[in-house]
């Protein structure tokens, strides 16, 4: 079986939030949050073992944790936890390869297990049900999310939008085999950190969605096919991501674009591909040509991706080119 995982964390759907709130009712305690943590697409047929829903090729399951009030164990009981948890790491991993094929693993380090109920407060240690792999930069999101969940902060006490499950997504290919290709074949910068990922969302006013998240954990940005001078995609680093308006026009005003887009890749001559942070479809942004002769002309200036592996994996497969441009006769 094939799975590939689609990581948050993203405020929950009403459907987990009232789960939650039953789970927390059921078990004497009150409800402070609930946290979506990830999405697993599963390519096969049958029923699961470790995740125990039925499921067929293609579908998908989400992981979300309920934050009730559970107390903070002491000091020995949490290393009682660990204890546990030290003991039952490898096997927990040859068991998962056996089942979902090769645990994760990133510059020769193995991706930790996350608890989706913590050990601290309580989440068993050796629950195949209780433990999936996460990113390590993810990983880092979610310790430092927790707290906030746990403590009926914002934005975890809220339900975020309706959407459909993000595993309800088509992808013609994994994000993870995308970013593999860009490190392996083209010039990515190093990762951003989860400190400047947030210190980012906190300048502009957005969050990342999934995708672009994962991307940026797995590189700051990146030149394709060569390095400047001369590159025909030029993914900018957080740092350089500003409204599209001020970056082609050096203008912030709404005569030269609205202000919920947003410069995301260089393509040479003063032109970009843009993100719309104002719409989204299944929680991924669409990117629109924003061309510096029309912009911000809808009828010159249209989509060019549904989200962005769309447009990572179209970028990939171009050779170079400005792949949502008619080619002219005989090119």
């Amino acid at each position: 079986m094939k799975t590939t995982l689609y990581y948050g964390p993203w405020q929950c759907r009403r459907e987990f939030m009232n789960d939650c709130q039953k789970q927390c009712d059921r078990e004497g305690h009150a409800l402070k949050g609930c946290m979506w943590l990830a999405d697993f697409k599963f390519d096969w047929e049958g029923r699961l073992v470790l995740l125990p829903v039925p499921v067929r090729a293609g579908s998908r399951y989400g992981i979300y944790h309920c934050c009730c009030d559970y107390p903070e164990l002491s000091k020995d009981e949490i290393e009682t936890q660990r204890d546990k948890w030290d003991d039952f790491r490898n096997s927990f991993r040859e068991g998962w390869s056996k089942k979902f094929g090769q645990w994760p693993f990133e510059h020769g380090e193995n991706w930790p297990g996350h608890h989706v109920r913590d050990l601290k407060r309580g989440g068993n240690p050796v629950d195949r049900n209780n433990i999936i792999p996460a990113q390590p930069g993810v990983h880092k999101v979610y310790t430092k999310a927790y707290p906030a969940c746990y403590g009926g902060q914002s934005p975890w006490n809220t339900v975020g939008p309706d959407l459909a499950l993000y595993g309800q997504l088509t992808m013609a290919t994994p994000m993870s085999r995308l970013l593999e290709e860009v490190s392996r074949a083209h010039f990515p910068y190093p990762p951003a950190t989860p400190e400047e990922i947030e210190e980012f969302e906190r300048r502009v006013g957005w969050r990342l969605d999934p995708e672009l998240r994962a991307f940026y954990l797995h590189c700051n940005g990146s030149e394709l096919f060569k390095q400047r001078p001369g590159c025909p995609y030029r993914l900018l680093p957080l740092s350089e991501i500003i409204r599209a308006r001020v970056a082609i026009y050096d203008e912030d005003d709404d005569q030269w674009g609205p202000a919920s887009v947003y410069a995301l890749c260089y393509v040479q001559d003063g032109d970009y591909v843009v993100v719309d942070v104002d719409r989204q479809e299944n929680g991924r942004y669409p990117l629109v040509d924003g061309w510096h002769e029309a912009w911000p002309d809808p009828k010159q200036c249209g989509q060019v991706a549904n989200s962005f592996s769309e447009f990572l994996e179209a970028a990939l497969r171009s050779q170079g080119r400005q792949f949502w441009l008619k080619r002219a006769a005989g090119r």
